[in-house]
């Protein structure tokens, strides 16, 4: 199973754009967001999803089920890249591979907070920690480098954050 966009976003992202046999061969959303479930759980694995989920400016498993649910992501059944005649295949696979080498898809930079994380009676920093931010009512765990710097996306302004730093 791989995961497609259902749409481009600029006329530059045209390969983005699900082929007729993908979405032929789409899961419905509710059937999706069930099958990413159990990818979220460690069950199976998703082709193409941690290429997607880089994309994301806050990388909650929420937000994908949000992009699933919508119908914004396709989460696309194996059949759909099943050819009866095998050179085709390999000739389509690398035609699109050529095609994705001499046009990338714009990469998005993401805008990133930086904050040091360090006890408040010796001010020690806090390196190598499990962390929590909650950005908007979105929470997801991070950690903090070797250094004790802990990076969230730059929240949108008047954007509530919090952290909550756990025990080593």
């Amino acid at each position: 199973m791989t995961f497609g966009k259902t749409r481009a976003t600029d006329e530059t992202d045209q390969r983005s754009v699900p082929l007729p046999t993908e979405l032929k061969h789409a899961y419905s959303a509710e059937e999706a967001v069930g099958v990413v479930k159990q990818h979220l759980d460690g069950r199976i694995v998703l082709d193409g999803l941690a290429h997607l989920r880089s994309f994301l400016a806050l990388n909650f498993d929420d937000q994908v089920l949000n992009k699933v649910r919508d119908g914004e992501w396709l989460l696309i059944k194996p059949e759909a890249y099943y050819f009866d005649y095998t050179p085709f295949k390999e000739a389509f696979k690398q035609q699109r591979v050529m095609e994705m080498m001499a046009s990338p898809p714009p990469q998005v930079k993401e805008a990133m907070q930086h904050m040091f994380l360090m006890t408040s009676d010796v001010e020690d920093a806090l390196p190598s920690r499990r962390y929590y931010a909650t950005i908007n009512g979105q929470k997801g765990q991070r950690r903090v480098d070797a250094l004790g710097i802990a990076q969230i996306p730059e929240p949108a302004k008047g954007a509530q954050v919090n952290l909550h730093v756990l025990e080593s």
